[in-house]
Order: C-alpha cells, then structure tokens, then sequence
C-alpha cells in the first residue's frame, strides 16, 4: 500500500464532498433550539428575557443554574451526535473499515506505524478523516447553533457547541480546555472572557501542535494532513469573538454582566 496522498484528484474529491456533508449536517443538529424549546416547556420565552441569547447561560439565568447545565450538555450532544453518525457512515460504509476496529481506534489516540484497520488504509488516513470530520461537523454545528434556520437565525454564541467539536475531536483537550474556561471565569467573575480565553487558546495551541507535529495533531507522516483543520479551528475561533462583540463592548464600557456567587 503506497502512502495516502490528499493531493491525488479522488482524494481532494472525497475530502470536499465530505466538507459539505459536515457543515450541512452538523449545521441541521446545531440549529435545533434545545433552550428555545426547553423554555417554552416552562412557560418563558428566553428570546424575551435578559439577554435574549437562547443559550445555556442566558438559560441559567431564567431557570436556574441546574437547567443551565442541562442545556450546556444537550448543546454539546448537538455536536458530539452528528461527528459519531457520520463517522460511522463514512469509516465503517465508505472504507470499509472494520468493526471492532471501527471502535477500538474511535477511542484511542496511539500512533501506530504501518498498515492497520484493512489493507486499504494507513493510521494517518484514518486519523485524518476522523479529526476532519470532527472539526468541521463541529462547525457546521456551531454555525447551526449561532444561526439556527430552525428559529428564524436568531441563536445562541456557540461555546458550548465549540466544546462538544473539541470534545468530539479529542476527549483529553476538551476537559483541560472545559478547566480553563471554569478558572479564567472564576478569576474574572465574567463568563463571556472565560468563554474567549479557552477559545482563543484552543485556536493558539492548535497552531502551535499542529506546526510542531504534537499530539492531538500529531500524524506519522508530517504536519501535511493537518493544515486542512487550520481553516476549520479558525473559524471556530471567528465565530465566537463574532458572537461575543457585545460582550466585548460591555466589558470595555463596564456593563457586563458578572458571574452571581
């Protein structure tokens, strides 16, 4: 078996179509309204109340710290769902990998030299298709969540939906990156510059492990097959600085609102 090539015509062409179908189905999950429709169970209307962000913080706020968090989760499984569905579909269907195979490197992240799951497809290959999808299922789903078709494009800011791609991508990062958010947001007392640093960190360290060849970006053959995340884990990061430009000029006229104890 010769080495994979994301170059070769019928690569590029699998990695495209595989591009569209992430965002498109990734944005379908994110746009369902998880706060807007749990509100609406209790009698409030969240695109009424505070801020009108119908995510998991502005939630909290409405109902109760609890059902915040209940919603920070189902807007995390949004994300966490759709990677699991088409990962199946696209590794188990299209490259016919096997099935306990399937499932053994679903949930491990060792690097192993030579050929692997069949005799159709290396370590990288694999590698590179799970995190692809990952990545840009994720963002379609952040995008869904942000501005979802389901409620008329008037969504949440994505952070929680961000986590569940981080998560989706690699379970390791995603908690210590979930640990600086909590710390920065405890420091801080703001919720919004927690939010930013533990996305704007998962951006820089990103760039940083992916030029150096580090895990969770780290590929037997060289940095090549993680460039094409690059544009995905920036847009992540746009996104959320995007759906943030009123925080951020709460915080700089001092009117944001802060953590209550």
């Amino acid at each position: 078996m010769g080495e994979f090539n994301l170059f070769l015509s019928e690569n590029l062409t699998v990695i495209v179509i595989l591009l569209i179908v992430s965002l498109i189905v990734g944005y379908l999950f994110g746009s369902i309204p998880f706060a807007y429709l749990y509100c609406k169970a209790h009698n409030v209307d969240i695109l009424k109340f505070g801020s009108g962000n119908p995510g998991s913080t502005n939630v909290g706020r409405a109902l109760g710290k609890s059902h915040g968090r209940l919603i920070f989760v189902l807007d995390i499984l949004k994300v966490v769902m759709p990677v699991i569905l088409l990962r199946f579909i696209f590794l188990y269907f299209y490259l016919k990998i096997d099935f306990k195979l399937y499932f053994y490197f679903m949930t491990t992240h060792k690097n192993i030299d030579g050929e692997l799951l069949s005799n159709f497809i290396s370590y990288d290959q694999f590698k590179f298709y799970r995190d692809f999808i990952a990545i840009y299922t994720g963002l379609g789903g952040i995008i869904g969540h942000n501005f979802p078709i389901f409620l008329n494009f008037k969504g949440g800011k994505g952070i929680s939906c961000t986590m569940g791609a981080i998560l989706s991508f690699y379970f390791v990062y995603a908690i210590l990156l979930f640990l600086f958010y909590k710390l920065i947001t405890k420091i801080t007392k703001y919720v919004s510059v927690g939010s930013l640093s533990a996305v704007s960190l998962f951006f820089i360290s990103s760039l940083i492990f992916i030029f150096t060849n580090k895990t969770p970006y780290h590929y037997i053959s060289g940095v090549g097959y993680a460039l094409l995340l690059i544009p995905g884990i920036f847009a992540m990061w746009f996104f959320a600085v995007l759906r943030h430009k009123e925080n951020l000029i709460r915080l700089f006229n001092g009117t944001e609102n802060k953590v209550k104890e």
